[in-house]
């Protein structure tokens, strides 16, 4: 008898023959082509609320947000919207190994997802952002791996301790997933819907303290955690990635060391089951979009949400504050000299003189990219220098972010005091 059809990725699986076998060497753009993995992502790209559809925007490899047309000298580039046939088959042509999604979700006639842009255009974050998927990043550090026992046993104790935490926090309407070389944890989106008529001031301050004041409360699991372990603190940390635009790696996809899938992490026992893509059977896959569309579709009531509001509001009381003074600071725009401060004025003062070292620090290497960037902005560089410099200066660095680019570019946005405030003497 056939199934009862759940959505487009139905017949990709009814049509699999009983002699498919996948466990053959092959590449993961290969992977991602076939047919139940692309619908399984295409369907479990949307959130649906009200009748309405919501996606979030795919990206390669960390870096590959856009497809492109035009000469060099005028490039326009179009985002990717998840869940579109076409624009899958265009972001798997230039993938390389590991796909992303925003935690943001759009309306699917968001304009950036049809037509091009210019080059000048930047991705609109909370603005035109209908609901957001609250997340938590569990990483294993530098030097520890999933495939050694102990730190793999040591990332299944912090998760299941964050786990237990965040469902309390959400009434359990959350889904665990095993990253490849960590774990995430993602809260049901109508924790972070919100309904299209509110208009973008009261939008982006909404998001803002709702992301600042959720991070800050995870700082707090992390902590307490921490008072309990105290032998995981070298080895795993909760990485607090909610913000304007982040991505994050979607159920399936490869990892960008590991052969190893995002796959969902039980929530009786926490085992961490370590699938590569090349083995990954069609009933596995078929296991996870029925396991996240659940999640996706088992939305909090309204006392849930009274609750998660409740618990967080003097965290969100406090984001609130903090975003108050950034505006007030950041009205005052700091004054770059006219003639560039050079690297030894720079690291005159000590705190600077560390952070500007050429030596890699075992972590903090994206704080450490964004504050140079941002202090290079301030003391009078040229973006164009300041990506050259930074460039040269990281080229033996190990742990570099695959995102290098953005980073630098946060940091050039950020206003920080300019050097004729801090040095007035």
């Amino acid at each position: 008898m056939k199934k009862e059809s759940r959505g487009r990725s139905e017949d990709s699986f009814n049509n699999i023959s009983s002699t498919d076998n996948i466990n053959v060497p092959f590449t993961p753009k290969e992977y991602y082509k076939l047919p139940y993995i692309k619908d399984t992502l295409l369907e479990i790209a949307e959130y649906k609320r009200n009748n309405v559809i919501y996606t979030r925007a795919s990206v390669h490899d960390r870096k590959g947000w856009y497809s492109y047309k035009g000469s060099e000298d005028h490039q326009q580039r179009r985002m990717f919207q998840g869940n579109d046939s076409k624009a899958y088959d265009r972001l798997i042509s230039q993938t390389d190994r590991t796909l992303y999604m925003t935690l943001n979700y759009f309306r699917q006639d968001y304009k950036p997802f049809k037509t091009f842009q210019d080059e000048s255009w930047k991705i609109d974050g909370y603005d035109k952002c209908n609901a957001y998927m609250l997340s938590v990043d569990i990483d294993l550090k530098k030097g520890h791996t999933v495939e050694n026992p102990e730190d793999r046993r040591a990332l299944q104790v912090v998760t299941e301790f964050t786990y237990q935490k965040l469902s309390e926090l959400s009434g359990d309407k959350l889904i665990c997933l095993f990253s490849g070389n960590g774990a995430y944890i993602h809260l049901n989106p109508r924790f972070g819907y919100i309904a299209g008529d509110v208009k973008p001031k009261k939008r982006i301050n909404s998001y803002e303290n709702l992301e600042n004041g959720f991070n800050q409360y995870l700082f707090d699991i992390e902590s307490e955690f921490y008072n309990l372990h105290p032998e995981y603190k070298d080895v795993v940390s909760l990485d607090r990635i909610n913000n304007r635009n982040r991505q994050i790696k979607i159920p399936l996809s490869v990892h960008k060391t590991f052969d190893y899938v995002v796959y969902p992490i039980k929530n009786n026992d926490f085992n961490i089951q370590l699938i590569k893509y090349q083995d990954i059977t069609p009933t596995q896959v078929e296991q996870v979009r029925d396991k996240y569309k659940k999640f996706l579709t088992d939305e909090p009531q309204q006392p849930e949400r009274k609750h998660f509001i409740k618990v967080l509001k003097p965290y969100t009381d406090e984001a609130k504050k903090l975003v108050k003074d950034r505006r007030e600071f950041e009205g005052r725009k700091p004054v770059a000299p006219e003639n560039a401060y050079d690297i030894d004025l720079i690291t005159l003062e000590p705190v600077l003189e560390s952070i500007f070292d050429s030596e890699e620090w075992e972590d903090g290497t994206i704080r450490r990219i964004t504050i140079m960037a941002s202090v290079l902005s301030g003391s009078g560089w040229t973006d164009n220098k300041i990506y050259e410099w930074i460039y040269a200066h990281v080229q033996n660095w190990k742990n570099l972010p695959d995102d290098l680019d953005r980073r630098i570019n946060y940091g050039i946005q950020m206003s920080p005091p300019g050097f004729d405030r801090i040095y007035t003497n």
